[in-house]
């Protein structure tokens, strides 16, 4: 990823003016980087850099609904309800469909229960891998429609993101193992139906 789209979270009253800064600053990259001779080149330009302008969104819109989170000094343990005080912050990759970011968010230790926590991730409804919950859904129906080999391709050749063929079977399988037999088992009332 690139420096411009590592900017740190400052206010929730700036995120757009921020996101604008650095929509025009690759904007000025694409101009420079790409000949866009035609429409063809100026798809493919476009297309090269939405991960990270749409990335930038996200993470601009985040910033306006859950500030109050990227700043919080305090919150309660989710152990013993003590209250903790922000041990820093820590940052991720964070991939979703709509694009990718570094998301820059604070840390709480409790020392009494020796348990960590990120308020924002819980709010946001974080998976613990860096592809989210989005893009392990449309991982797991491709690996199953396809073979792994061809599954990886289209999910590059429409997102513009490589994911390897490899990581698909991992998402796959763990996605498998939670689901259990009566997750895909039918219900008495559809085998009735089938058997009349």
């Amino acid at each position: 990823m690139a420096c411009a789209a590592r900017r740190k979270i400052e206010s929730s009253d700036n995120w757009r003016s921020l996101f604008y800064d650095f929509l025009d600053t690759r904007l000025d990259k694409i101009e420079e980087e790409y000949p866009m001779a035609d429409l063809g080149e100026i798809s493919k330009a476009v297309f090269q850099e939405k991960a990270e302008i749409l990335g930038q969104l996200v993470l601009g819109l985040i910033e306006r609904k859950f500030g109050h989170l990227l700043n919080q000094q305090n919150c309660d343990c989710p152990g013993c309800g003590k209250s903790m005080q922000r041990q820093g912050k820590l940052s991720r990759t964070i991939q979703t469909l709509a694009g990718q970011f570094e998301l820059t968010r604070p840390y709480f230790y409790c020392r009494a229960c020796r348990l960590g926590c990120y308020p924002l991730d819980e709010a946001l409804g974080l998976s613990e891998s860096s592809k989210q919950y989005d893009v392990q859904d449309v991982e797991a129906w491709l690996s199953s429609e396809t073979a792994y080999e061809t599954a990886s391709e289209t999910y590059e050749r429409i997102t513009g993101v490589k994911l390897s063929e490899h990581h698909m079977h991992e998402t796959t399988n763990t996605i498998g193992q939670e689901v259990g037999i009566l997750d895909v088992c039918p219900s008495k009332e559809e085998i009735e139906k089938k058997i009349k």
